[in-house]
């Protein structure tokens, strides 16, 4: 479906991602949807390298983004006092 056609068509999970999520919504609809052909008996094997490299592509960048989230987070919580009494 290209960017121009008909909005009344229904968007598979990729391409909503694509239009309302951010690029770890983008990257896990592609995960799954890369997932799903590697998977599909009816994947021509010729298409299975590429696959595969996809998604290993796919994932490394999500594993990137999620660790710098993660940073992101750690980096804005604050550590509290230490109140020995409370033990």
């Amino acid at each position: 479906m290209s960017r121009g056609s008909s909005r009344h068509q229904v968007l598979g999970p990729v391409a909503r991602a694509v239009e309302t999520g951010s690029e770890i919504d983008r990257l896990n609809a592609l995960q799954a949807r890369l997932a799903g052909a590697i998977d599909d008996e009816g994947t021509p094997p010729r298409d299975l390298a590429a696959l595969t490299r996809r998604l290993q592509d796919v994932s490394e960048r999500l594993d990137s983004l999620m660790s710098e989230k993660a940073e992101q987070v750690a980096a804005i919580v604050e550590d509290e006092r230490w109140d020995g009494s409370a033990i």
